[in-house]
């Protein structure tokens, strides 16, 4: 049973301007996803772009952003829509982020020790390129969305002070029905990098007070930037073995959620910011071993 401060947060004035914004954001989004299904018979790349307009809008609307935040988020954006439109290496789609990623990190007012801007440039820049990777791949599947709205439940989960990711949350529950049960549009490079640049400033704010979360709200994105590494890798993992369907689509849940569960309860509670560190990279490593592992039992 969720506790009374669990229910109370997810009952929260936060979460119901999320859920309006995001319930707009739908409306919208069915609205191009028929305009697209009459050219096309694939899914839309709108979900992360119409989830950064509906809780960035709230947001920004509701405070002070720092200065550069906002010019960082359209350079993100700008470069997101050339890898959509270019298709290009995982190498150079990171270093397209790297304008606005820096731009981001450095309107973001410092918290505690410096590694803090560095791991969330990193946040921004590299992740945003693992989970486009991911997120292209499995595109008709939907996958993207899905598991992304879990990592956001995560970032909830660990983050001391939940105001703002609230409202990202919130909005990412309606655009949910966008990629499942049918993939109708999938996240989308274009909005990524302005939803994880925005998800930057939401971390640095809501993790005040304990280094630790920032390290467990990162580790939260979970399967979306380890799988991408272990398929380059190691040429597929168990997710490619997985037929097709929603209790495939089940499993894949399940397994991000055991992940950003870890992340967020063991991870980012941690009292001190290295011990953290080591339970993340060994909660990745084993992560990634087991996709690998499973992919090779089910092609046998």
């Amino acid at each position: 049973m969720p506790s009374p401060d669990t229910v109370a947060a997810l009952t929260s004035p936060e979460v119901l301007r999320g859920l309006t914004a995001g319930f707009a954001a739908l409306a919208v989004g069915l609205v191009i996803v028929v305009v697209w299904r009459r050219k096309r018979d694939t899914p839309v790349p709108i979900v992360g772009l119409l989830l950064a307009a509906a809780a960035g809008g709230v947001l920004i609307a509701g405070q002070d952003p720092p200065d550069g935040l906002g010019f960082g988020l359209a350079l993100l954006a700008f470069g997101g829509a050339l890898c959509q439109l270019v298709r290009l290496e995982l190498a150079l789609t990171a270093a397209l982020a790297v304008p606005g990623g820096w731009l981001v990190a450095g309107a973001i007012e410092p918290l505690g020790s410096v590694w803090v801007s560095w791991l969330l440039f990193g946040f921004v820049v590299l992740g945003g390129a693992l989970v486009s990777d991911l997120d292209l791949h499995y595109a008709e599947r939907g996958y993207g969305p899905i598991l992304f709205v879990i990592s956001l439940a995560g970032m909830f989960a660990t983050l001391p002070d939940t105001e703002e990711i609230l409202v990202v949350f919130g909005a990412a529950l309606p655009l949910v029905l966008l990629a499942w049960p049918k993939a109708y549009a999938f996240l989308g490079a274009i909005g990524i990098f302005p939803t994880l640049g925005l998800l930057a400033w939401v971390i640095a704010v809501g993790a005040r007070g304990r280094e630790s979360a920032v390290i467990g709200a990162v580790a939260c994105l979970g399967l979306l930037v380890i799988e991408p590494v272990v398929r380059r890798w190691r040429g597929a993992t168990v997710l490619d073995r997985l037929p097709a369907g929603w209790s495939k689509t089940l499993v894949v849940v399940g397994a991000q959620a055991i992940v950003v569960l870890v992340a967020a309860r063991v991870v980012g509670l941690r009292d001190n910011a290295a011990t953290a560190l080591v339970i993340a990279i060994l909660l990745s490593t084993a992560t990634g071993y087991a996709l690998d592992r499973l992919g090779k039992q089910r092609s046998a």
